[in-house]
């Protein structure tokens, strides 16, 4: 995700790195499966943290409108176009994406009326589609990181070779140079294997014919492992 908006450890960024559940998952409970035996306790565990986190994203609207908002007012002063504009368009995917799940979830729990849904939905009452449009958008805002992280590895490298070329001519550089180097190259990293452990869930719950082959709560749980723990790492060597 243009993972950050102007911080990469903004309040939106945290939102969005959470775990996305299912559609499905958001709307059976964990007693349902628990009793019918169909997932081991653990996995109905999973689904009702699932569940909790969608519930608590209802106002992720708020930052997310935000980060939009300062988006809209143009790139700022030594800001690179192109990634304003990568940002605007995650942004706008992100908020798109959010917008469509608080409905679904708030008409699967009654609060929004079916009528409603059925005037957005082209005469269906159902939730499914509009889950499968706010995914979509969700793939849209993730597929914008590996744009965000070619464009920072294609400027970085133009620093570098302008850096290399200063030193073989004998000309001053910045101090510690070296550090700022390998702070950038940790950051990249930790960004592109976050971005990489969400992309296959997004393209599984994007798609209309059943998803990836073999998908299952495993799989899921893998990869919301692999993007918490990798930005828990990265938190916690921020602390040092």
């Amino acid at each position: 995700m243009q993972t950050k908006s102007p911080s990469i450890s903004s309040f939106a960024t945290r939102l969005l790195t959470l775990i996305r559940p299912a559609c499905e998952d958001a709307k059976i409970s964990a007693a349902t499966l628990l009793n019918n035996g169909t997932v081991p306790p653990i996995a109905a565990l999973a689904v009702l943290i699932s569940k909790a986190r969608t519930t608590l994203r209802l106002f992720g609207l708020f930052p997310l409108y935000a980060w939009l908002r300062s988006l809209a007012s143009g790139p700022k002063a030594g800001t690179d176009v192109v990634l304003h504009r990568i940002a605007m368009l995650q942004a706008s995917s992100y908020f798109s994406y959010q917008a469509l799940e608080n409905i679904s979830l708030l008409a699967d729990s009654g609060v929004i009326s079916p009528r409603f849904i059925s005037t957005l939905n082209r005469g269906d009452s159902t939730t499914a589609r509009l889950y499968l449009y706010a995914y979509r958008c969700w793939l849209g805002g993730v597929s914008c990181d590996f744009l965000r992280l070619m464009r920072e590895w294609q400027l970085e490298g133009r620093r570098r070779v302008t850096r290399q070329q200063m030193v073989a001519d004998g000309r001053a550089i910045a101090e510690y140079q070296d550090e700022e180097d390998k702070k950038f190259d940790n950051r990249w990293w930790t960004d592109f294997v976050i971005a990489s452990a969400w992309l296959p869930m997004a393209l599984h719950f994007s798609s209309t014919t059943g998803g990836l082959p073999g998908w299952n709560l495993g799989w899921m749980g893998a990869c919301g492992l692999v993007a918490g723990s990798t930005r828990f790492k990265a938190l916690w060597a921020s602390t040092a």
